[in-house]
């Protein structure tokens, strides 16, 4: 799961947007995955500009960019090349929408959460969903750093 929220704009990582060091992260993680891996990408804060939509607008803003199944690198690593910071940062909203993506079964699942920040859209915070709606997963976040 990545962030696109606007406030990845910021160029405050040795002259480097936070949202071009996001998406190296991103490409690192995906060379690292075995072949058999099946990934999906989902994206928060992609469409609606912050400021200039509104928070009712902006915080319904998750989107499956990429389906679950097996994992081809190019073309994840093409999926977020393009993506451009954005609008608000509804992480509880995509986090839940990811848990709906992995589907059920018994294989390990795993969300990698690549943000700058916390969700400008709680509440609920994912830390306060009742505990039937957490999702199932491991959840991991990631700040990109250099």
């Amino acid at each position: 799961m990545l962030d696109v929220s606007g406030s990845m704009r910021a160029r405050d990582i040795d002259g480097r947007s936070r949202m071009e060091v996001a998406q190296h992260s991103f490409g690192a993680v995906v060379d690292s995955l075995p072949a058999e891996t099946q990934l999906g990408i989902r994206v928060l804060g992609a469409r609606y500009r912050f400021p200039g939509s509104s928070k009712a607008v902006g915080c319904t803003d998750t989107q499956q960019i990429s389906p679950v199944g097996p994992v081809d690198k190019a073309r994840a690593k093409a999926a977020i090349a393009t993506l451009r910071p954005t609008g608000w940062t509804p992480i509880g909203l995509a986090l839940r929408a990811a848990t709906r993506d992995l589907g059920a079964g018994e294989t390990t699942r795993r969300i990698i959460l690549i943000t700058d920040g916390e969700d400008t859209c709680s509440p609920p915070t994912p830390a306060r969903w009742p505990a039937s709606s957490r999702p199932r997963a491991r959840t991991w976040s990631w700040t990109p750093s250099g």
